[in-house]
């Protein structure tokens, strides 16, 4: 069957059990190989041949194992996200595969023979012969591997592009690496800024001018340095150049560092004992793990966010409604306060003129009670003349005869 994520893969290699005869018990299953939770590489057991024999078919994480028939059947899952090789790879069915847990350092150094050839005589001493054999060079083993072609020819630019990396590998292995020559600094460093050169692959000997600089760069403090009293140190040549820009270093050396990984690393992470803790690193499968947990709590925020943001504009609509409503109101008190105040103004207009018209009247009423009591004091003294007074009356006639 296909190898795919959560598929089930039986392995061939297993014959299945005979039947048991009339009367005899079953045999007991055989043995599981592998616990769950392992890690397993797949290879097409074809040698290899131009239709794929031989090929990496993937990593797999065991879920589930179970005997069925005689044969081991393994439940798998993808632990990396599928590619079109994957895609094109598990697409088909394999009849043998050969299952590793695990995979040998990616090193180029790891598949080649790197010890030198035996002498052809027997040793003549006890020390020559319990002496370990003579290394091969780098530089003899590269010829080995990748020898220098002449030029031309389909694909030989490519092969030899091929060949000056895996120089480049072998020449990083040394002690002492090789210096890159100062003159390839701007194109390294263009390298870098636009992608075509891995962080961690250059790398350069630097000293500071300050060691305080130095201090501030690898953030510790001055006591945490112990006896070392230099202001060189290594560091990665993107941050070189950055510490260069700001004129605190000197750079002394570029040279090429290959980056310590291999695929299950590059894929899983790893994970070394340390004196007081573990140094975890993680792998890309790991690392998409957490974009893919960061991607979602984006979108629950997101979708937060776009919850907040409708019901702002709600708020929002009925601010504008409330303050249109206040608006209106507004105007008409405007309006209404205006009309208030002509009418007052109206009011103020009668009031002064009832209170012109009241003194008037006043000043009438008052001419006219003085000229009532003049005209009565007039016609006082007229009746007086014309008669006495009552006293004056009564004792005339007193007097009288009458």
């Amino acid at each position: 069957d296909d190898v795919a994520a959560g598929d089930e893969a039986i392995d061939p290699a297993v014959e299945p059990a005979p039947a048991p005869a009339d009367g005899e018990p079953a045999p007991a299953a055989a043995g599981e190989p592998i616990d769950p939770g392992t890690m397993v590489y797949v290879f097409y057991d074809t040698p290899h041949t131009a239709d794929g024999g031989g090929r990496y078919l993937g990593a797999f994480l065991v879920e589930a194992i179970a005997t069925v028939d005689g044969h081991q059947v393994l439940t798998v899952q993808q632990t990396a996200p599928r590619d079109a090789y994957d895609t094109k790879v598990w697409s088909k069915a394999y009849d043998a595969v050969s299952v590793y847990t695990e995979l040998p350092s990616d090193r180029w150094l790891a598949f080649s023979e790197t010890l030198g050839t035996p002498p052809a005589t027997e040793p003549s001493t006890t020390d020559a012969k319990i002496a370990p054999p003579p290394r091969k060079r780098a530089a003899d083993i590269l010829d080995e591997l990748v020898p220098e072609l002449e030029p031309g020819g389909d694909g030989m630019a490519k092969y030899m592009n091929f060949r000056d990396r895996v120089k480049q590998h072998a020449l990083s292995a040394t002690d002492i690496p090789e210096a890159i020559d100062e003159s390839q600094w701007p194109d390294l460093r263009e390298q870098l800024a636009n992608g075509e050169a891995i962080p961690g692959e250059y790398w350069a000997e630097v000293t500071y001018n300050e060691r305080a600089d130095m201090e501030a760069f690898l953030g510790v403090a001055p006591e945490d340095l112990g006896d070392y009293a230099g202001t060189s140190i290594e560091m990665d040549l993107a941050s070189a150049f950055a510490e260069k820009d700001a004129d605190k270093i000197t750079i002394d050396k570029v040279f090429y560092r290959r980056p310590l990984m291999d695929g299950q690393t590059l894929i899983h992470g790893t994970a070394l004992p340390g004196d007081d803790a573990s140094l975890v690193s993680d792998g890309l499968a790991a690392l998409r793990l957490v974009l893919q947990r960061e991607i979602a709590a984006l979108d629950l925020a997101k979708t937060r966010l776009d919850t907040g943001l409708n019901r702002a504009r709600a708020e929002l609509d009925l601010l504008s409604t409330q303050k249109r409503q206040s608006e209106e109101d507004l105007e008409q008190w405007h309006r209404d306060v205006a009309a208030a105040t002509r009418l007052a103004d109206r009011f103020e207009t009668e009031a002064k003129a009832a209170a012109s018209r009241l003194a008037e009247t006043e000043r009438e009423i008052v001419e006219l009670g003085q000229a009532v009591v003049t005209e009565i004091g007039k016609a006082v003294q007229e009746v007086d003349q014309v008669a006495p007074p009552v006293g004056a009356r009564g004792t005339a006639a007193a007097v009288s005869p009458f």
